[in-house]
């Protein structure tokens, strides 16, 4: 069993799928992690797909990264298994894999698609 720092009391901030009070957790949830092995597992993919989001401006950054926490927790409240708690940000890190990959050929910039190739070569064992 892990050992948590708060034994375990900010489990009530994850979401729980299904029960009609829970969409007020999706936001929280995305910032809650169950450990420290979950914390460091999403850090560095975190930092690192984070600050390439960010190079095309903070504004689109935060609207990006909101996004995500908003479409994700809301999914994992619809579709996760019963009685079970999801939190951390692994959402957000998977949203912000995807973000590059889509933006390069969206936007249709040469060094976009070199930044989303990059990433997905990279990252791509996420998947």
């Amino acid at each position: 069993m892990p050992v948590t720092a708060s034994g375990h009391a900010r489990d009530a901030f994850g979401v729980s799928p299904g029960q009609v009070g829970e969409p007020r957790d999706v936001v929280p949830a995305a910032f809650v992690h169950f450990g420290f092995d979950h914390l460091n597992a999403n850090s560095v993919p975190l930092l690192v797909l984070g600050f390439l989001a960010a190079i095309s401006g903070v504004r689109r950054f935060l609207a990006v990264v909101l996004v995500i926490v908003l479409v994700g927790g809301l999914g994992v409240w619809l579709t996760a298994l019963a009685h079970s708690t999801t939190g951390g940000a692994s959402g957000v890190v998977f949203g912000l894999f995807g973000y590059p990959l889509v933006c390069g050929f969206v936007d249709r910039r040469a060094g976009d698609i070199v930044i989303g190739v990059l990433v997905a070569v990279v990252y791509g064992s996420l998947l």
